[in-house]
């Protein structure tokens, strides 16, 4: 099942320490979950330019895609965190083509959130990334 997502936070370290990775912070939009992803900083600066509705002269890398999707007769209808393994999320952009279909394209989740802030579109995670990502706390009684 996938659990509707927004955007809570960018953090951008910025110091001497070259290694310290961007986290963006995603939250449940009816819940208390969280989903932190480390992030590239050009990412990082990208899904910032996003949020604050920056735009440059010429298109930059996630402006082409989007020029490209549209340009094909197809948009973009939302984002997903669909999976993680060895400690790396993985992502997909779905896409509905001028003949109605859905095409989903593997991405790194920090591009689709780029796609997504730019675009306005649904951001979504499947339950059970969530669920690794969040495990019960000892004290809280499973469900039965």
């Amino acid at each position: 099942m996938m659990i509707p997502m927004e955007l809570r936070e960018i953090q951008i370290q910025i110091g001497n320490d070259p290694f310290e990775s961007p986290v963006v912070v995603l939250c449940e939009r009816e819940g208390t979950r969280t989903l932190p992803i480390f992030i590239g900083h050009r990412e990082a600066w990208a899904l910032d330019s996003a949020v604050h509705g920056e735009i440059s002269i010429r298109p930059m890398t996630h402006d082409l895609l989007i020029n490209a999707i549209e340009d094909l007769g197809a948009s973009l209808e939302e984002i997903q965190v669909d999976a993680l393994r060895d400690n790396t999320f993985f992502g997909k952009l779905v896409l509905r083509t001028a003949s109605g279909s859905e095409v989903r394209v593997d991405s790194r989740p920090s591009d689709a959130l780029v796609l997504a802030m730019k675009k306005g579109v649904p951001v979504y995670v499947d339950d059970s990334v969530l669920s690794e990502v969040n495990p019960p706390s000892p004290d809280e009684e499973p469900e039965i």
